[in-house]
């Protein structure tokens, strides 16, 4: 449902046998998405695929942290640990958009310590107001 109305409202597509390629099975050391399937405008790439190391000390529209619960725990702790301070320098990256992608296998634990610390769920409707 997310990607449809990424799709529809940015014209941006999903790569093909995303969920394969997400899944444990088809997941690889490769990049999600190969750099001729990136949308180009004006020259430009409009997504990139990078990790945490290549993206610090810059400042980008948007950013998908994709964390697995270990990573989303010492996020949360804080900066105390080295994947703790990983997370914290993927979370500084975003100036508009902070996209968290956990394992669904561990939305049920890590659902209310993301809430309480103030991340939203995906589709939740929220105005301006609410979150200044």
């Amino acid at each position: 449902m997310l990607l449809a109305a990424i799709e529809r409202d940015h014209g941006l597509a999903s790569a093909d046998n995303l969920g394969n390629k997400l899944s444990r099975r088809g997941l690889t050391n490769a990049p999600l998405i190969a750099a001729a399937d990136l949308v180009v405008e004006n020259d430009q790439t409009r997504i990139r695929v990078d990790t945490v190391h290549q993206a610090k000390g810059e400042s980008l529209d948007a950013v998908l942290y994709m964390a697995n619960r270990e990573h989303v725990d010492a996020l949360l702790a804080g900066v105390g640990t080295e994947v703790g301070r990983i997370g914290y320098v993927a979370v500084t990256r975003a100036r508009n958009l902070l996209w968290l992608g956990v394992p669904a296998n561990a939305l049920d634990d890590l659902t209310p310590k993301l809430l309480a610390c103030g991340f939203l769920e995906a589709g939740a409707a929220v105005s301006l107001g609410d979150r200044l």
